[in-house]
């Protein structure tokens, strides 16, 4: 499978370079192929990953399919739709995504919680682009509220900490540290 998605960007590379010769100028490395990190939130995700210097933007992938590989090797042969800066299209009943950015940052809002996006990035340069990323998998979910009626009641041995129960989720535990100055 990641074989195949290599082959399709492997054929873009190789455009790019024969653009560049065909220009008459030097080739540099193509960029190295982005090592994504991410972190959740309420409705929306953050994707990280190291800059390098040779990629001028970046190609970041999404979708809640079961794998975003598979349907980014077919991106190019669907129509394609431009939506809140990205283009989307519906591969195999599973809207898939891509969107430019010049950063190594990528942040994604208005998704639905408790549902799994995947994503894969790849790094584009003068030299041509990078290999696809290792697909990182992303799941918002709603932030518990901060516990009100916080109330604390110091004892010659302990101390005994109370809140408001949460009442709007169906299970939250809360986790409470203690730290000695």
């Amino acid at each position: 499978m990641l074989s195949r998605l290599r082959a399709v960007f492997f054929l873009g590379c190789l455009g790019a370079l024969l653009v560049g010769c065909e220009a008459g100028g030097e080739l540099g490395e193509a960029p190295n192929q982005p090592q994504l990190s991410g972190q959740p939130g309420d409705g929306r995700v953050v994707l990280d990953w190291p800059d390098d210097p040779r990629a001028k933007l970046y190609n970041v992938y999404w979708s809640s399919a079961d794998n975003v590989s598979d349907a980014v090797q077919k991106f190019g042969i669907a129509n394609t739709s431009a939506t809140s800066n990205s283009l989307c299209q519906d591969l195999s009943g599973a809207t898939t995504c891509m969107q430019t950015v010049s950063e190594s940052r990528f942040e994604l809002t208005g998704l639905t919680n408790s549902v799994a996006y995947y994503f894969i990035a790849v790094a584009i340069g003068d030299a041509g682009q990078s290999l696809p990323s290792i697909e990182i998998t992303l799941v918002p979910r709603t932030e518990p509220p901060i516990p009100t009626n916080l109330q604390i009641k110091l004892g010659v041995t302990d101390v005994l900490l109370s809140w408001d129960p949460v009442t709007d989720l169906p299970s939250v535990s809360s986790r409470v540290y203690i730290a000695e100055y």
